[in-house]
């Protein structure tokens, strides 16, 4: 008996464990109760697997919009990037994208009234986002305000409304009910915020019309980083899928806002066909290329290879570990 009480647990590596949730996502009461040090660490190692599908699927994005001819400039992203200062796209992408998006996809999946009433909170105010970007029906409203001052409204309106449908849910709804659906539609559920946050995400796209049929594909990265959010969210709790999110979104728009720092002509150099060889450009842009965006590209393309090299050596080291495990365990005693 003592031998099979002290009988060694199978560990599961990190890439392992993600693909099988993913595959077969159950409901958790609880994360996983680690060290803050290992969870950092973790979210590092899942931000290596989710740049490593966004590499994968960003070429076949890559194919398809040069076989329908769509001008890569013709993204929001660019745009955000010559209309708007540094700070404000990184309090975007870093700060407001991962909270609000946290939240109205994945905050759910652990029932309270509250946190049902934020959710569907800031799904009305995706709701109304993604009628600005196709009709523009508050064009005129909008354009009377700051993008700071549009943000501090939507915070107040987010801060509110969230109380008071979570203030309302918790004194109506059958909160019993509530958790039995949650917990036996659970696997659709998963499935759903993850193909809703990569939907949103089709946004990114200025020319819509151009690219609508394409959609699938377009939105691949962010149906992954759904999956691997969703995971983080169940595994490790709602503040480390922020985090995580973050994480993704930071580093890849530091690139980005370093080149806003360019001259205008310079910058739509680089995304037209255009001469923005190092040379043509004035010496302040060839500056920040040579002696700032190059070392991070450099810094952040190493950091990424040593990130994914132990996810590597973990998957195959502990599953040979395992199958000799499970071998001594199933010899004849």
């Amino acid at each position: 008996m003592e031998k099979l009480q002290n009988k060694p647990k199978l560990k599961i590596p990190l890439v392992t464990d993600l693909i099988y949730y993913c595959i077969s996502p159950k409901y958790l009461k609880k994360p996983k109760k680690i060290k803050i040090s290992k969870k950092i660490w973790h979210m590092f190692r899942l931000w290596g697997i989710a740049i490593t599908a966004a590499i994968i699927t960003g070429s076949i994005i890559t194919f398809i919009l040069q076989k329908i001819q769509y001008d890569s400039g013709n993204h929001s992203i660019t745009d955000l990037i010559i209309r708007q200062s540094p700070l404000l796209i990184f309090l975007l992408a870093v700060v407001w994208a991962p909270i609000t998006e946290e939240i109205t996809f994945r905050l759910f999946l652990k029932y309270s009234p509250y946190r049902l009433g934020f959710s569907l909170t800031f799904l009305i105010l995706m709701l109304l986002q993604l009628m600005e970007n196709i009709w523009n029906p508050f064009e005129f409203l909008f354009s009377q305000f700051s993008p700071f001052l549009i943000l501090i409204l939507s915070l107040l309106s987010i801060i509110i409304g969230g109380l008071i449908l979570g203030a309302l849910f918790k004194k109506y709804l059958n909160h019993q009910k509530i958790k039995l659906f949650l917990k036996r539609n659970f696997k659709t559920l998963f499935f759903c915020q993850a193909v809703a946050f990569a939907i949103l995400h089709i946004l990114n796209y200025t020319n819509l019309k151009a690219i609508i049929y394409f959609t699938p594909f377009l939105v691949l990265p962010q149906l992954i980083l759904g999956f691997i959010l969703g995971f983080t969210r169940m595994q490790y709790g709602l503040i480390w899928s922020i985090i995580l999110h973050a994480i993704y979104n930071g580093i890849l728009t530091l690139p980005p806002i370093i080149l806003s720092f360019l001259s205008r002509e310079t910058f739509q150099n680089l995304f037209s066909n255009q001469d923005a060889s190092i040379p043509s450009m004035p010496w302040e842009d060839a500056f920040i290329i040579l002696f700032i965006l190059l070392p991070v590209i450099i810094f952040l393309i190493l950091f990424y290879l040593i990130i994914n090299s132990f996810n590597l050596y973990e998957l195959v080291s502990q599953t040979k570990k395992n199958q000799q495990l499970e071998a001594c365990q199933n010899l004849p005693k």
